[in-house]
């Protein structure tokens, strides 16, 4: 808890008016980093996290894989494969495609041979196989486990685009997970309930506190872990050990810094 003593340091100096160098200043803002982030990640994510609802939920999960086949409609921006359409005319597309497949206008494998681009996926009829919870998205993967077999569900929006997805049978998974591994899992970042969460904190804090977050000062804190060999393995709370000392939003009008 050195960083404590050198925030009260700080505001102690100010009171008597004693000067600090330019060198101290950046270190007392980073240490008031630190906490905050320390302080979120432990009192606030953290138990939000492990919530026995949420453990409980995907432990059900885990123990099925679901047998899916799917058509992917990508735009520019899509991960890992791209289309020179915009975001909202993969959208637009994904619309018609469950339109047309609802009102029984086309078939699922004539949807795949017209609008699938990619030829692994076309030459297999878009099936994917069995998938085992957590392989996708959260949001793709809590819409293919709530769905019952023999239906077509979607579109879904992930990174990777829009998915129009049917839905086949079920099998029992060939792992076993215990809580713990699946708690430790959450912490770690897997399953999507982080990224769930934090969107959820944030929004909240948009909302009640008139907290906004400075998106290029995200960006720079991003670039400076990336400059971390080993940024991809840390967790968030190890977010409070990354020497930063730039306001990264505020909260009504005082920054978070």
């Amino acid at each position: 808890m050195d960083f404590v003593y050198t925030y009260l340091a700080d505001k102690e100096a100010r009171k008597n008016k004693i000067t600090l160098s330019n060198e101290d200043l950046n270190l007392v803002e980073t240490k008031k980093n630190q906490l905050y982030i320390d302080v979120l990640a432990r009192q606030i994510i953290l138990p939000k996290l492990l919530d026995d609802d949420i453990t409980n939920k995907i432990m059900e999960s885990l123990n099925t894989e679901r047998f899916v086949s799917e058509i992917v409609v990508f735009h520019k921006f899509s991960f890992g494969h791209v289309n020179e359409r915009t975001p909202l005319e993969a959208k637009k597309l994904s619309h018609i495609i469950i339109n047309r497949l609802q009102s029984n206008n086309i078939t699922f494998n004539e949807a795949v041979s017209i609008y699938t681009s990619l030829p692994p996926l076309k030459l297999k009829n878009g099936i994917v196989g069995y998938l085992p919870y957590g392989s996708y998205p959260k949001n793709y993967c809590d819409a293919i486990w709530n769905a019952p077999k023999d239906t077509i569900i979607g579109p879904i929006e992930t990174d990777y685009g829009y998915h129009i997805v049917k839905i086949g049978d079920s099998r029992d998974a060939k792992t076993s997970f215990t809580i713990d591994e699946v708690n430790q899992d959450i912490i770690n970042g897997k399953y999507g309930v982080f990224d769930e969460m934090m969107e959820s904190f944030s929004s909240d804090l948009r909302n009640k506190q008139k907290c906004n977050i400075d998106t290029i000062a995200v960006i720079d804190l991003y670039n400076k872990l990336e400059l971390i060999s080993t940024h991809k393995k840390m967790i968030f709370s190890d977010l409070s050990k990354v020497v930063y000392n730039q306001p990264i939003g505020s909260c009504d009008n005082e920054d978070l810094s």
